[in-house]
């Protein structure tokens, strides 16, 4: 190529680029536009921002998803059955398998029958008496005790050591943190283990679990710089876009294994920073659909901060409240969730209903959160209708210090003090909010 022709080439490309950005910027524009509730929030530069990241990770992982869904269609279409020549139907095409949770078949120790063969005992050997009584390694009570120390995972991984782990050890989960690629890869190995049954089944083997936490790995310091429970927007964080959202694929498992009949007796549910919610997979909204018909009855902590559901994810959060179908709900978090004006009113309208008595712990740090959003808050707190409400978080937002103190003299017009002992908010009254509610 010649250097007129490459100069011609460079010139092209840099007018198209430039043609392209007014187009591009209209879009973005016309995005914001829609998105905001109202014009003072459109025009509104300091959460021009927060709301552009919020406008940028959905568009990516929306067109992620549409790539993946094309994609798997055309895989669907294309597949067609190859027959196994010089293979039995029942052996194994491979010589190592894995088991749920990532265990070797290779380490377990071969099931042993039901029925113990007395004949080849040695004239030695002698039979105790009472041999029917159960050993103390047998007693289900004692080794669910035992067990209750150990973490769910390990207590999962040991089900496969024989028949009598395999039947009496699923009771003894009560507690579950998995790492998110994990849950994925047990999801998948369960539906290969018996193709009858649906995937999402996994978890309904632990009739006892109380405590489910799934967690992202590549966010290791979320929830990790607070002492007691993570209240305040620093200790989440939110996902960027360089992340493969398989969580939201994983979350979509966990609801239909609820609507299935898992987790009954689940107190707390933590998804922190796990996915991001798309219109086109809207995991949140199956997730909320499961939790409605009341599958979770004593469900007390209820944990979905960082996954930029924004404004639209709030319609499914706000039909959950007032359903009313979390009546022990202590502890709502929705922090990192790019929720602005219209979706703050409708979480205040579904808790102004009353069908949440036993709130004490509400966190919205880290949102898009303005003066605008005053009036809904103060709405709420002067109806006292979460009069067991111990913490507001509303750090890491855009409030001034006169909304602040409206809101905290809501607080104290509703009789909510000294209850709600904690206001957190950003500002001079970062350090002052308490001592100022209980002054008003």
């Amino acid at each position: 190529m010649t250097r007129s022709k490459r100069v011609a080439t460079d010139t092209s490309d840099a007018l198209g680029v430039d043609a392209r950005t007014p187009s591009l910027a209209k879009r973005i524009e016309l995005s914001l536009y829609s998105r905001a509730a109202s014009f003072l929030e459109y025009r509104d530069l300091n959460t021009l921002r927060r709301r552009l990241q919020s406008l940028v990770s959905l568009s990516f992982h929306e067109a992620a998803v549409s790539r993946r869904q094309a994609a798997a269609a055309a895989a669907a279409a294309c597949v067609t059955a190859v027959p196994l020549l010089g293979k039995r139907k029942g052996r194994s095409t491979t010589t190592t398998t894995t088991t749920t949770f990532g265990v070797s078949r290779l380490v377990l120790k071969r099931p042993r029958p039901d029925d113990w063969n007395f004949s080849t005992v040695s004239e030695c050997s002698v039979e105790p008496a009472g041999f029917d009584a159960p050993f103390f390694l047998m007693d289900e009570v004692l080794l669910g005790l035992v067990f209750a120390f150990l973490p769910g995972v390990e207590t999962v991984r040991c089900m496969q050591l024989n028949r009598f782990a395999r039947r009496v050890l699923p009771d003894c989960v009560f507690v579950l943190d998995m790492e998110l690629r994990q849950l994925q890869s047990a999801y998948r190995l369960h539906a290969l283990a018996d193709m009858t049954r649906p995937a999402a089944t996994l978890l309904c083997q632990f009739p006892n679990l109380t405590d489910l936490t799934v967690y992202n790995a590549r966010k290791p310091l979320c929830d990790q710089q607070e002492d007691g429970p993570a209240l305040h927007a620093w200790g989440c964080s939110e996902l960027d876009i360089s992340h493969d959202n398989v969580g939201e694929k994983v979350v979509q498992q966990l609801a239909e294994g609820i609507e299935l009949g898992a987790c009954r007796r689940l107190t707390s549910l933590r998804l922190v920073s796990v996915f991001t919610n798309t219109c086109r997979g809207n995991a949140l909204h199956l997730l909320c659909a499961a939790l409605v018909k009341g599958s979770c009855p004593n469900l007390q902590d209820l944990l979905l901060g960082g996954n930029g559901f924004s404004d639209v994810g709030t319609v499914d959060v706000a039909w959950l409240l007032k359903a009313g179908s979390l009546p022990k709900l202590a502890r709502l978090d929705i922090r990192r969730n790019y929720i602005g004006e219209s979706g703050l009113k409708r979480i205040m309208a579904a808790l102004r209903v009353g069908r949440c008595q036993q709130l004490k712990y509400l966190c919205m740090g880290g949102n898009i959160i303005t003066d605008n959003c005053v009036a809904p808050v103060v709405k709420l707190l002067s109806s006292a209708q979460c009069p067991q409400m111990r913490f507001l978080g509303l750090e890491d937002n855009f409030l001034s210090a006169r909304g602040v103190q409206c809101i905290i003299k809501a607080a104290v017009a509703g009789g909510m003090m000294p209850k709600l002992h904690h206001v957190s908010c950003d500002g001079t009254l970062g350090t002052d909010e308490i001592p100022s509610a209980r002054a008003a």
